[in-house]
């Protein structure tokens, strides 16, 4: 049994890989910004911000024993993932790098660890001159794959679910589900719906990590960690209904990014088809088993609603006001508050906020 650091480790993924790893037995730190931050019992708490050098440096000098693995859950702009890369490999016997499934093209076929990735055959210039998500974790694949020592893996997990962490195309609980709650309305870009996707639980992916962890034929190796069930967002939405109810009103693509300013993620993802192929994970570790999305989905649901206070993104929700011309009651309040909602929810004033906020900078 060994020592594993997790840094930013305390989502969904990793409170469960945290749990699994200690299980088996071995020492589990992770890393997070708060001193309140509730883990399970056998896990160590290092308080800092894991995106400062100085901190994840003095992290792994604090385990004496040295480190067996670090699974690394943060997410870098791609020139300090440069940066910082070789401390990473050097400090440890096993790096686990999550990367993410969004990170490939479109394909009519389920996707593989070699299929056509958006970096490598995207052709919007624009698109290509930034660092967003999808291209900064595919950059940082390609400086891991560049190395002399290969003690790296690269997993590629989707769309995840747990408690409290419950997506409905690119909206979070925060939002769609709150709205639901409340009996409010729930805009959807209307190319989605017929997509398919895939949304695999959180236990199951950490639990995987979590049997990857020193396992040396998995060095130098990409893996997709994701269920090979998929299923259109349409379906998605209905597996959500026969827990609460849910008002979708579908509307143009381009209308919702104007609001909730999230183009890449709609036009180079969610309108993509997610089909996953899982073939090599699962000769890897012997297979895993699968309960079925429904039964998962619509358990973890009720599991939020029943036991969760789920507090309302006020942003989020303004733009969805605008998008279904209703009234959430968010827009109340402080001055503060009154004001975030109402720039949200007209999108010129967010431009001209954020092009004086530019001028200062």
């Amino acid at each position: 049994m060994g020592n594993i650091l997790l840094l930013g480790g305390t989502g969904a993924i990793g409170s469960q890989a945290a749990i699994k790893l200690s299980h088996m037995g071995h020492s589990v730190y992770v890393t997070s910004r708060s001193s309140k931050i509730s883990l399970p019992e056998g896990v160590s708490l290092l308080t800092g911000n894991a995106l400062d050098d100085t901190f994840v440096k003095a992290s792994i000098s604090s385990i004496t024993q040295g480190l067996d693995a670090i699974v690394d859950f943060m997410v870098y702009p791609t020139e300090h993932f440069q940066k910082r890369v070789r401390l990473l490999i050097d400090s440890t016997a096993h790096y686990i790098f999550l990367s993410s499934g969004r990170v490939y093209a479109q394909s009519d076929t389920p996707l593989v660890e070699t299929s056509p990735r958006l970096l490598d055959i995207a052709s919007d210039p624009q698109y290509l001159l930034t660092d967003e998500y999808a291209l900064a974790k595919a950059r940082q694949e390609d400086i891991l794959c560049a190395l002399n020592e290969h003690n790296w893996t690269i997993i590629r997990p989707y769309i995840t679910f747990g408690d409290g962490r419950l997506q409905l195309g690119t909206l979070e609980a925060q939002i769609w589900l709150w709205r639901a709650l409340h009996g409010l309305p729930v805009a959807l870009p209307a190319v989605i719906m017929d997509k398919f996707t895939t949304m695999t639980s959180s236990y199951d992916v950490g639990s995987i990590i979590a049997t990857l962890v020193g396992n040396e034929e998995a060095h130098g190796e990409v893996f997709n960690v994701a269920t090979e069930e998929a299923r259109t967002w349409t379906d998605i939405a209905n597996i959500y209904r026969t827990v609460i109810p849910l008002d979708i009103s579908p509307i143009p693509a381009t209308r919702f990014t104007t609001f909730m300013h999230n183009n890449a993620q709609v036009f180079y993802d969610r309108a993509l088809n997610r089909r996953f192929s899982t073939k090599k994970v699962s000769d890897l570790i012997g297979g895993w088993e699968y309960q079925g999305l429904h039964k998962t989905l619509s358990m973890t649901l009720s599991n939020t609603i029943s036991n969760l206070d789920i507090s309302p993104d006020l942003r989020g929700n303004a733009a969805m006001d605008a998008l279904t011309k209703s009234h959430s009651g968010l827009g109340s309040g402080s001055i503060s508050n009154q004001l975030h909602y109402f720039v949200r929810k007209h999108p010129r004033l967010q431009a001209i906020t954020q092009t004086i906020r530019g001028g200062r900078d």
